[in-house]
C-alpha cells in the first residue's frame, strides 16, 4: 500500500449529482492497483479522508473517481476542487477486483457503477475474450453515471452486454428495464448463472438481495463477490 500525492486534471458532470474526478500522481509514478478496488481520498492538509472506488482500469496513468457530491464535509470540499489543486491517495485497499475471468456478470446500484465501470474498461483494454454482463440500475434515466460512454463500450465491443433498469421512471423512449434487478431478469439475460463469476455493488440490502438470487439459482457463493454500504 502506497500514500501519495495527486493533482486535479480534470472534472466532469456525468449524471445528476454525480461527478467524474480525474488525478493524476505528482511523481508521474501511479498506484499498483487492480481495477475494482479502492482508495482513501484525503484532502491536502490530510485532516480529512474518505474511500471511494477506482473507476479506471489498472494500466492508466492516472485514477478516475465517480463520486456523488452528497453535501457531507468531505464531498463538499471535492466539489470545490479546481484544475491544479491536490488531494493524497493511500491504497490500494480491498479484495472486490476482477480476477481475469472469461465469464463474468457485474450488478450495481447507483454509484456502485464506479468499480464496474473500471472492471469494464480493464476488459475492454485487455481484448480479453469471454462474455461479460452488466446489470446497472438507478432510479431515473438522469442519474445513470456514464450511460453514453458504456452504451458506446458496449455498441464496438461485442463481449460486453449491458441491461439497464430504472426503478422509478419509464421513459417514452426508453428500451431497456424497468425495476428493481430480479430474478427474471437476470434468468432473461443469462441463461446459465451459475457459469459466471459474480460481483455486485450497491446499498448492502440491495447487494445481500441479489446474492441470495444468485444462490438460489445455483451459483456457488464462491464465485460472488459483494460490495455495499449502508
Amino acid at each position: 500500500m502506497e500514500f501519495k500525492k495527486y493533482v486535479l486534471t480534470r472534472f466532469e458532470d456525468v449524471s445528476k449529482g454525480i461527478r467524474s474526478f480525474y488525478f493524476e500522481p505528482v511523481d508521474g509514478v501511479n498506484l499498483s492497483f487492480k481495477a475494482g478496488q479502492f482508495v482513501k481520498i484525503y484532502d491536502n492538509e490530510r485532516k480529512m479522508f474518505r474511500p471511494y472506488s477506482i473507476a479506471s482500469p489498472s494500466n492508466n496513468k492516472g485514477l478516475e473517481f465517480l463520486i456523488k457530491l452528497v453535501g457531507g464535509q468531505f464531498t463538499t470540499h471535492l466539489g470545490t476542487l479546481k484544475k491544479g489543486d491536490t488531494v493524497w491517495i493511500e491504497g490500494p485497499l480491498g479484495h472486490f477486483h476482477y480476477n481475469n475471468e472469461e465469464k463474468a456478470a457485474f450488478v450495481c446500484g447507483g454509484i456502485g457503477v464506479a468499480p464496474m465501470l473500471g472492471m469494464l474498461r480493464e476488459i475492454d483494454n485487455s481484448g480479453k475474450d469471454g462474455e461479460f454482463i452488466l446489470f446497472y440500475s438507478a432510479k431515473t434515466h438522469g442519474e445513470l453515471a456514464c450511460f453514453d460512454e458504456i452504451t458506446e463500450l458496449t455498441a464496438k465491443n461485442k463481449r460486453i452486454r449491458a441491461v439497464f433498469t430504472l426503478t422509478q421512471e419509464t421513459p417514452d423512449d426508453w428500451k431497456f428495464e424497468s425495476g428493481r434487478v430480479n430474478e427474471e431478469m437476470i434468468n432473461d439475460h443469462v441463461p446459465a448463472p451459475s457459469e459466471y463469476n459474480w460481483y455486485i455493488c450497491g446499498p448492502l440490502k440491495m447487494a445481500q438481495g441479489i446474492r441470495e438470487i444468485l444462490v438460489g439459482l445455483g451459483v456457488p457463493s464462491e464465485k460472488i463477490k459483494l460490495e455495499g454500504w449502508g
